[in-house]
């Protein structure tokens, strides 16, 4: 009788663990929001920026540009940036960069030539392509 007693007081401890898991886990998943940011570049296209915040902090940031209706992620390798990077990076890798880089500095950190090219020292070493638009629409995206 005192083993029943034990094994119904564990199954509704671990009936309740199980609830409070669950409606935690429900309310981590409410307060992520994602944001949407364009940027319009005669040069390279459409820039589309995809943040995924929780709260205010940045969590993920997903970046690509659209031109004549071909993502440039989606060429990966064929870009062709690779081949005349100093970095020997292709575009894809140094967009990966930059994408960790605004996540763990934030935007408005971001400094930039007149060419667009960011000048940020932990950021260069990273990416020599123009990252300015990219900043933009992340911008656009977060409301800035």
């Amino acid at each position: 009788m005192k083993m029943k007693r034990i094994v119904i007081a564990f199954a509704l401890v671990a009936i309740a663990a199980g609830i409070i898991f669950a409606q935690s886990r429900s309310n981590a998943k409410g307060s992520h929001t994602v944001k949407t940011g364009t940027y319009e570049d005669a040069r390279f296209g459409l820039v589309v920026a995809n943040v995924v915040l929780n709260g205010d902090k940045i969590e993920k940031v997903l970046i690509d540009v659209v031109r004549d209706g071909e993502s440039s992620k989606e060429k990966f390798d064929g870009y062709g940036v690779k081949r005349v990077s100093s970095l020997g990076k292709e575009w894809w890798e140094q967009v990966a960069f930059i994408e960790k880089w605004i996540e763990k500095n934030g935007v408005d950190s971001a400094v930039f030539d007149k060419s667009g090219h960011i000048t940020n020292t932990d950021a260069v070493s990273g990416a020599t392509i123009t990252v300015k638009p990219f900043v933009e629409a992340v911008k656009d995206a977060l409301g800035k």
